[in-house]
Parts: structure tokens; sequence; C-alpha cells
């Protein structure tokens, strides 16, 4: 059988290839990645044997005798059909070449972003999730359409508080006085205890607030509404998340102070220290509509979500079941009870939905950059701005338009990257290229900014391409995966070619193979069936119908029967038995099926037998999907075979020894 353009693709990335990497490299180190077969010479080492084996087996990677030994086979027969790729010259085929170009540039762009970028956002919030931290601060604010001489004087203003502290002045007593946050500058910019992530434009506060000590004070920083300096006051492990329930007592009805709310909590309070339910209490007397009817539960929270006071009597209750006196709050008095604590969940569990947040996250920008400026570092960048310079002293207003032309005499190098050196002429050519970005740019603009743009633009793209072609030095686990794909595509060329265009096309082997066979492809015993539909509610009309079915035609059943109230629709089918449609009914003429009701639909569904057909042999245009499988198969285990006496394979028992773990 022909595989389909899905069978095709699915075959193409043969081992399930994943970004998700679980590389188990096992106990070999890398100077002791020992050979475990070779395939006329070429080796094949136990960190590869590892990574696949563990990477297809999950969970069931046991490293049994049995186990590890069915894998190898497997394995073995793999690499035995790429041999013979390689040596079919396969792997020089351009439009093969180009397919494994377009598949490493997809993977390499997923690894820039998920794995040196998002991976470690996601890492960074989750170690920051393990603490939870107090500060208190002063702010500047901006309007978020604020022009760019009042960003510049609130800029000014927040140099000068700060230079104010840093020269001795009180903290709390500035913010009193100059903070522009007023819900926190009459506590000295003191806020409740915040945990990472901060919501999205307060990245830099985030970073500030994590990596200041005890005490610390931060230098002026941005975030989406305006300047801030922060003093950092405490850090302690986080407290995470809890469920409890409450009864509220109110302080206020209808804007008046209420008498006498406290000694009622504390009634409350002591019923339940006798033995009167919670519940009980919560139905009988909490103020709180939203959560009464739920015994008081107000779900799971973590910090900050609700009162200081409220918060840290929740979190004092150390059991399951635990009940708090009565804490007072802005809107009243409540009575706790502790329902659960759920633990901190593990990276693993977390890491999706911080990668999904992230990516939201104005800080998935700016990781960005940074990860682009750790490159240069990592490459030893080395720029010539001399020469740059000389090139944009040399350039006039003709660089906007599309009479610039680059002089092919440019000589000198823009940059050096790793060990590649960058021409100006090369940059001076992707100028050129880039007319879109070339030709908006506003001809009153000065050309040394222009230029500087696009050659920073220039700049990073090298830089990224420079990384994308070291991404197997730098993850074996990529090394892998390129591994996986070009030999996927090397297989599946090469089984193509020897198994399944030989199966769909020749028509004499396929026959032959047939003749052979044929014990395997017989028919059963079949029937004709036919099936109504009938949606109607009255079970009389229905019996009536089932009745009439019984001795009559479908033609006659329908222009008799079938009504705009009681439509009955028709189906037909050729069934072998013991198939699913005729369960449930003898296998003879005339045969008809008790009447089925489905609620959903509310149709009724009556069948009957028309015809029965005796076990026969199937013609090879009957079988024919089967029997191609069945050849494909076939001509698989025949090349298998070949292969086997074509190249040697030799395993190292020694190191096989070593692998099972039985």
């Amino acid at each position: 059988m022909k595989p389909t353009r899905l069978k095709m693709k699915m075959l193409k990335i043969l081992f399930s290839i994943t970004l998700v990497i679980t590389c188990v490299i096992g106990s070999y180190g890398q100077n002791e990645d020992e050979i475990l077969f070779t395939v006329e010479g070429n080796p094949v080492h136990v960190s590869e044997f590892n990574y696949i084996y563990n990477k297809n087996n999950g969970d069931k990677a046991d490293y049994s005798k049995e186990s590890v030994e069915e894998y190898l086979d497997l394995y073995k027969k793999f690499k035995l059909k790429v041999q013979k790729a390689r040596d079919m010259e396969l792997d020089t085929i351009p439009e093969l070449i180009t397919e494994l170009a377009g598949y490493r540039k997809q993977l390499a762009d997923s690894y820039l972003t998920d794995k040196e970028v998002s991976e470690k956002l996601v890492q960074q919030v989750y170690d920051r999730q393990q603490y939870d931290v107090k500060v208190r601060h002063i702010v500047v604010r901006t309007l978020k359409r604020a022009t760019a001489d009042e960003i510049q004087a609130a800029k000014d203003k927040i140099d000068a508080i700060y230079k104010e502290i840093k020269d001795g002045a009180d903290f709390q007593e500035v913010a009193k006085v100059k903070s522009e946050d007023v819900n926190t500058k009459n506590q000295g910019g003191e806020l409740n205890y915040l945990s990472a992530m901060l919501p999205n434009g307060y990245y830099e506060f985030e970073n500030a607030m994590y990596e200041l000590e005890e005490g610390e004070i931060s230098e002026p920083i941005r975030s989406g509404v305006g300047f801030h300096i922060i003093q950092v006051i405490d850090k302690r492990p986080a407290r995470g998340e809890i469920q409890v329930a409450h009864i509220l007592l109110r302080k206020k009805e209808k804007g008046k102070f209420v008498s006498g709310v406290k000694s009622t909590a504390d009634s409350i309070y002591q019923a339940i220290q006798d033995g009167a339910s919670f519940e009980e209490m919560v139905t009988r007397y909490s103020q709180d509509g939203n959560t009464k009817g739920k015994g008081g539960d107000l779900g799971v929270f973590g910090i900050s979500t609700y009162e200081k006071d409220f918060e840290d009597a929740a979190f004092g209750l150390e059991k399951d079941g635990d009940i708090s006196k009565p804490v007072q709050t802005s809107i009243g008095w409540h009575i706790l009870k502790r329902i659960s604590k759920p633990e901190k969940p593990t990276y693993e569990k977390v890491r999706r939905k911080l990668q999904a947040e992230i990516k939201k996250d104005s800080r998935y920008e700016v990781a960005k950059e940074q990860m682009v400026e750790d490159i240069k570092k990592e490459a030893n960048l080395v720029e010539y701005k001399d020469v740059l310079e000389r090139f944009i002293a040399d350039q006039d207003e003709t660089f906007y338009s599309y009479k610039w032309k680059v002089d092919p005499s440019l000589q000198g190098d823009v940059f050096t990257l790793g060990d590649k050196d960058f021409s100006l002429i090369g940059f001076a050519n992707a100028a050129k290229q880039n007319t879109r970005k070339r030709l908006r740019f506003s001809k009153t603009a000065p050309i040394k900014e222009s230029i500087m743009e696009l050659y920073n633009d220039y700049l990073k793209d090298q830089v990224l391409k420079y990384e994308e072609e070291h991404l197997e030095d730098k993850y074996p686990e990529f090394e892998s995966l390129m591994r996986e794909y070009r030999e996927g595509i090397l297989l599946f060329e090469a089984t193509k070619i020897n198994v399944w265009d030989k199966a769909s096309q020749d028509t004499v082997g396929l026959r032959n193979f047939y003749e052979k066979n044929k014990g395997n492809y017989v028919w059963k015993e079949r029937a004709d069936l036919e099936t109504y539909f009938v949606k109607t509610e009255d079970v009389k009309l229905v019996k009536k119908i089932s009745k009439y079915v019984r001795k009559h035609s479908y033609e006659e059943v329908m222009q008799k029967l079938n009504s705009k109230e009681n439509p009955i629709t028709f189906d037909e089918g050729t069934y072998e038995r013991g198939d699913l449609e005729i369960s449930g009914i003898k296998f003879k003429e005339g045969a008809i099926s008790d009447e089925r009701y489905d609620v959903k639909t509310k149709t009724w569904k009556i069948r009957k037998i028309v015809k029965v057909y005796p076990s026969k042999q199937k013609t090879l245009k009957d079988a024919r999907g089967y029997i191609i499988a069945d050849y494909q198969d076939s001509l698989d285990k025949a090349w298998v075979k070949s292969l086997m006496d074509q190249y040697e394979v030799k395993v190292n028992q020694d190191v096989l020894d070593k692998l099972i773990q039985d």
C-alpha cells in the first residue's frame, strides 16, 4: 500500500521527534561513551542508543534484558537501512538536502527561543517563586502617552530623590513626602509581600526586588507606571497557597457601624470550640453572600490576595480543620477554618503554564535581547567602528533611494564573530537588499542614524546565525535530534524505493504474492443489512413500522410509512459475521432486530438482514489494500535479510551486558 501524504510525513520523523527532550545518557561520561555496535565499521555509541531507547520507551525503559535486546534488534535494522541509503547516495539529493536544512532551521529557531530564552526565564520565575519579598518604594509616575520631555522630567525627578537618599535622607520619610503612590506613601512606601511573576511591565522591578539584599536600595528603575526606587525590607520562604473557609460578621450595615460585632464573633468562636459545626455557624451567621452557600469556602489563594491580618491568620493555621480566633479586617470580623494547604508544585508541573505566561510578558523580549548580547560575548565579538565610520562618511541622501549602489571597491571588515570575519561590502550588500527598511527612512533623518540601525539589524542576524550554526556543540540533544531528522529522511527515501514503490507498482510480484497467500484473504459469511431510522416518540408507530419492515422492501416501507411528522431515513451495507453493525440479530435472511432508541437524537433504529452470502475466496481486487500492506511487510523483511548479508554488524557484548539491569 502506497503511504498517504500524512503517513509519509510521519515516517520522515520516525522516532516521534519532539522539542521536549528527556536525554538520558545513563552512567556514561563524555570520555566513556563506548561503542555498542557497528554497521559496516560505522559506530553507534551507548549515548545514542540510550537516548533513543529512553525517548521511545518512556516509563517502560527499564533496561531489562528482554527490553534492551528487543530494541537493539530494531535499532540495528534501522541502522542497516540508513547505511543502505547512504550507499545509494540519497544524502546527496538536493531536494533532501534542502528539506533537512528546512527542518534544521525550524528546530534551531525553536532552540534559540525555547532553550536559550523561554526555559531560562521559566527557571528564573520558578526559583523566585520559592521566596516572598517585602519592599517599600518611591514612585514618580508617567502617563501612558507621555512625551519624551515628560518622561525626562520624571527621570530627573527620581534621580534627584535617589541622590537625596544616597546622601543620607530616610527612605520612609522621603516616600511620605515625594512618592506619587497615594496607596502607600503614608506608610513610607511599604507594600505587602510580593512574589514572581509580577505583572507585565514590572520585570525591572522584579529583578531589583530579588537581586537586592535586605536593606539595600535600588537605583531608579522603570515600570509601566513610571520610575521607582525600591528598598527590600524582608525575604522569607514562599507561603505558597492555602484554602480556607470563613464566617464574616460585617462592621457596618447600611453604612452605619454595628455594635457588639466582636462579642458576637467571640461567642461563635467559643461555640465552635465547644463542638458546634463550623458549617452550621456559617449558615446561621456569615454575612458573606458569595460564600455562605458553600460553607464559607473562599477557594485557594496566595499572598497579597487579602489584607495582611487576614492572610497571616490563614497561613498561621497549622493543619486542615484548624480554626482561627476572630481576626479583624477593614470590613469586619472573620473566623477562619483551614480546608487544605496545596503542596508547592514541582517545576515540571508548572513549566508549561509559566512558559505560556512568559511569552505574553515584556520580559520575553528583554531576555531575547539579552540572549543576543550573551552570544556576542561568547563569540568574542570584535567591532571595527572606524571602518563603519568611513563608510558612513562617504554616503549622501541617495542612500535613501533605489539609485544607491554599493561601491565594489569597499575594503575592510566591520566585525569578527568567532573565527569568521564579516566584510564591509557584505554589510553594504545586505543594506542594499533591505529596501523595505532603507527606503522608509525619512530623508531628513541623519544618515549615520539610519545606517547604524541597519548595521545593528545585520549584526543581530549574523549573531543569531552564528548561534544556530553552533547548536550541536552547545546542546548534545540538538545534535541527537538532527541525527534523527537526517536518518529519518534517509530511511523514508530508501524504504520508499525498496518497499513502498515496489509493492504498489510491481503488479506481477503482487499477483504472485496473492496466489501464494490466498488462504489469508477469505470472506467470512456476509450479509446485506438494511437500517431504518425513525424520528418519533410514538412507540406504537415504531412497532407498526417494525412489523411492516419484516415482510416488505425498502421502497414499500418508505412509500407507505414515511411522513413529515415522523420521517424515516435509510442506510444499507454489507457486513461480515461478527461485525458490530449486525450484532444482536440472527444471522439469516429476513431476521430483524429489536427496536433501539437513542435518547440524544430521539430516534428509533430498526435493522433487517436482507441477504446472506456464504464464505468465499477474496479476489485480488477485493483485498488489494490488505494484500499490498502484507506484500510491503514481506518485501521489508526480505530487504532486511539482504542487508544483513550485505553489511557486517558487530555488537560489543561486554558493553551490552553493562546496559542490562536485570
